[in-house]
């Protein structure tokens, strides 16, 4: 079986689906937004998102998107929305909430490719980010200016999105600025 296809046999009756589409509305909308290497489909390739470090429950998501830009992500909200297909946003999964468990047959939307720093203002301690930036950018991109942009001891190094407290900066994804 090719990469990325399912073979699906009801009866007698053989269907073919491809990471293009052929013969399933969600994945033809996807294939619309994304090229095919960012669209995951394989039982292989959706297994690590099937949970986050939380690996107590786990969901298999019908596809997970690879999105990098916030048009895209805009663009497979609408798909999912028009479609009556559920989905979750995930960073990199290092949460400990299972904030970012899939949803059965939905699909995930990764976000971990949007790691821009939109805005850093060290005087006032204030950092806008893409989700997908992690602690320690925020650190380097503010090192030169000051040495108190950093994440909370319990914060590792592949965590998004500081929390606040007086000993760290206050860190705002983009789209919590919207």
């Amino acid at each position: 079986m090719n990469r990325g296809a399912q073979t699906k046999t009801k009866g007698t009756q053989t269907s073919r689906q491809t990471r293009n589409g052929a013969g399933d509305p969600l994945l033809s909308a996807l294939g619309a937004i994304y090229p095919p290497a960012r669209i995951l489909t394989s039982r292989a390739e959706l297994a690590p998102y099937e949970c986050d470090a939380l690996t107590s429950f786990r969901a298999s998501p019908r596809a997970v998107v690879l999105a990098e830009s916030t048009d895209e992500v805009v663009e497979t909200v609408r798909a999912c929305h028009r479609l009556g297909v559920p989905y979750v946003a995930r960073g990199s999964g290092t949460s400990l909430s299972g904030g970012s468990l899939p949803i059965e047959e939905g699909i995930v939307i990764a976000l971990n490719r949007l790691n821009r720093i939109l805005e850093l203002d060290p005087e006032q301690r204030t950092a806008v980010v893409e989700p997908g930036a992690i602690n320690s950018q925020v650190s380097a991109a503010a090192a030169p200016t000051t040495s108190s942009m950093r994440p909370t001891r319990r914060a590792s190094r592949s965590a998004r999105s500081a929390a606040t407290s007086p000993s760290t900066p206050v860190v705002r994804t983009a789209s919590s600025t919207a």
